[in-house]
Formats: structure tokens, sequence, C-alpha cells
């Protein structure tokens, strides 16, 4: 492939393109916010407030117990070896063994999930 001469249209366009790529980067890095991340220590239980709602954890034996605040909420993991059951007033996780893990809570009023990291 043969060089071609740098010409002035040229160049403005790479400046132009630069300076957009430079701007964004800037916007980006000085608007971003720093997810939530709440801990809770299970010793023995624990109260986290999430979205003016409260989770009470606690451990029996190697399962971990949420109980489900008012309204109408969701708890995820990441971790697809947890087995999650679900009642009317808690969620229930067997097997809890690991030093911590994540979940995350969602309410229906809410868009954002928060992220609540429990330790025991």
């Amino acid at each position: 492939m043969a060089a071609e001469k740098l010409t002035p249209t040229r160049f403005a366009q790479i400046i132009i393109m630069l300076t957009l790529l430079i701007v964004a980067f800037t916007w980006r890095t000085l608007t971003y916010i720093e997810p939530d991340k709440l801990e809770c220590n299970l010793t023995p239980k624990c109260t986290v407030n999430v979205n003016d709602s409260s989770l009470i954890a606690y451990l029996e034996g190697s399962i971990l117990i949420v109980n489900k605040p008012a309204g109408n909420w969701t708890m995820t993991s990441t971790d697809p070896s947890l087995i999650v059951k679900v009642d009317d007033n808690s969620w229930k996780v067997e097997h809890f063994s690991l030093q911590e893990i994540d979940f995350y809570f969602k309410s229906s009023k809410h868009d954002e999930p928060i992220k609540v990291s429990f330790r025991h």
C-alpha cells in the first residue's frame, strides 16, 4: 500500500477525532461514581439498610437466612453453585461455607441493584 500525502482536511479530521475521544474519556472519568457496596458481618447477625428498608441476616448452622423487607424484593447471586430457597418471609442459602459471598438486592421501586457482601 502506497503512502499518501497528509492533506489539511485529513489532518483536521484526525485532530477532531482525537479531541472527541479525549473529551469523552475525561467526561466519563470525572462523572464515574463507585457503585454502592455494603458489608454485613454475620457475628451473630447483622442489619443492612438498603433503599430505606432493613435486611436482617444471620446464620443457622451452615444456612444463611436473610429476612425479606416489606415490598417486592429480589435477591440474586453471581455464584451458580449457591442454592437459594425462597419463602414468604426470607431467603435461605444452603451450604454457606464461603468466607465471603456477594448478593444483589433489588426493589421494584428502584432501578439499580445494591451489592451486599456477607462475611462470617
